[in-house]
């Protein structure tokens, strides 16, 4: 099991994440507390099988809402246990609290170095957990560094990662504690 902790510089909030990764797949459970005077907003666990593709993801926030998407990994959603056209096609979720979730396209395309991809994602945004499909692409400079782009806002941020594919620094929104 691996245990990360990562640091909102925004908010000055926390990320504490459990990684367990087997033969038959990657467990991951995340709390987010968005300062250390409110405690934890988010709540959230994922299901990937091994090859870092979504099963199923579980999103809970403070006020007591929750999000299940389920996915056969080819496309089809499922929100709230019920079908999600407009999804279609999305290949990974992407939780607005939290830069964990850029692992999962990293882990999953296992780009070479100077290789890019464009993907759909579904995006989770926080504390609504209204979800959209939204376009990012993910252009590998070396082994520790990745640019994501948001092509739908026009963003884009140099990630670095360790080894395991896992955010040690987003500039100017988290870093790594841990």
């Amino acid at each position: 099991m691996l245990t990360c902790c990562w640091r909102n510089l925004e908010t000055n909030g926390l990320e504490e994440a459990s990684l367990r990764e087997s033969a038959t797949g990657v467990h991951i459970d995340s709390h987010v507390i968005d300062s250390p005077v409110s405690g934890v907003i988010l709540q959230y666990q994922l299901s990937l099988d091994p090859h870092w593709r979504l099963r199923e993801a579980t999103v809970q926030v403070r006020a007591g809402e929750r999000l299940v998407l389920k996915t056969d990994g080819a496309g089809y959603w499922q929100v709230n246990d019920r079908a999600c056209p407009a999804l279609e096609g999305c290949t990974d979720v992407d939780i607005a609290a939290t830069p964990l979730t850029n692992t999962l396209p990293i882990r999953r395309l296992g780009l070479a170095h100077g290789d890019s991809a464009t993907i759909d994602v579904v995006m989770v945004a926080v504390p609504s957990l209204q979800v959209t499909c939204v376009r990012q692409h993910y252009l590998r400079h070396d082994a520790s560094h990745y640019r994501y782009s948001g092509l739908d806002t026009g963003t884009s941020s140099e990630l670095r990662v360790d080894e395991h594919g896992l955010v040690q620094c987003y500039p100017g929104v988290f870093t790594r504690q841990a």
